[in-house]
This record gives structure tokens, C-alpha cells and sequence, in this order.
């Protein structure tokens, strides 16, 4: 059965005072995690330590909002990758084929588009923005 409040954490970003996301300098993608640890490890890496104010969590609808409204993308670690797939399935939604094969759990960098995982635009946002309007009647 399709749950329309199915709205899972799929992982983890590192932000500054602001609520922006930290990347790597000189980059300009927006990096996922699939745990805290593995975020505050990433920082250390990219030598942003002193750039994090908070760990934040991603749910499952912040990505709608990257994808399909603000026409951005998210990179995931391969676990976090995995997890954004099952998520998108429990929704009903359609996750590209090809993509979600290529992903490798064992990956800890963020490698995977969002946005390539995500598969039909058209086709996945109308369900979102139909189990969106149905939520909302509910309260």
C-alpha cells in the first residue's frame, strides 16, 4: 500500500549560521550523508570545520522541494542513495531504473544525483503534489 505520509530522514548536510549547505570549496553541489558522523567526517575532509553551526537532517520531502521546485540537486553518499530509492518506491513514485542499479553502498562520497535518482520529473512530481494536496486535507 502507497503511504502518502511516508516522509523519512534520508540523510544528513552540513550548514552554516545562514542554513545553507556546506560543499567541498570550489565546488558547488549540495553533499548528503547517510549519518551525522559521516557529515562532520566530510567537513573535516574539505577543511570546513569551522564553517558547520548544525548538522541537519534531509526528509524525504526537502528533496521534492531541491528537485522539483527549485530545479537543484542533492549528491548522496551510496547509502543515503539506496534509502532515497526505497523511499520514493513507498510513495508510489517511480525511481529511475538505470540509476538506482548503478548504486554501490559502500560508496561514502557523495556520488548519486538526486535528481538522476528521482527518474520522470513530470511523472513523480504529479505524485508528490497530489499526496501533498492529501495530506494537507487531513489536518
Amino acid at each position: 500500500m502507497i503511504d502518502p505520509n511516508h516522509n523519512p530522514v534520508i540523510g544528513y548536510v552540513l550548514l552554516y549560521k545562514n542554513y545553507h549547505v556546506i560543499c567541498p570549496h570550489a565546488q558547488s553541489f549540495d553533499p548528503v550523508f547517510h549519518s551525522k558522523q559521516q557529515a562532520l567526517q566530510a567537513a573535516a575532509q574539505y577543511g570546513r570545520q569551522a564553517d558547520v553551526h548544525k548538522v541537519g537532517e534531509l526528509w524525504l520531502e526537502g528533496t521534492f522541494g531541491v528537485v522539483l521546485y527549485d530545479e537543484g540537486d542533492l549528491m548522496f553518499d551510496g547509502l543515503t542513495a539506496k534509502g532515497f530509492v526505497e523511499a520514493l518506491k513507498k510513495r508510489g513514485m517511480l525511481p529511475d531504473r538505470k540509476a538506482a542499479r548503478r548504486i554501490d553502498p559502500t560508496v561514502t562520497e557523495p556520488k548519486y544525483s538526486c535528481r538522476a535518482l528521482f527518474g520522470d520529473i513530470r511523472y513523480n512530481g504529479k505524485i508528490a503534489l497530489g499526496q501533498s494536496r492529501e495530506t494537507m486535507g487531513k489536518e
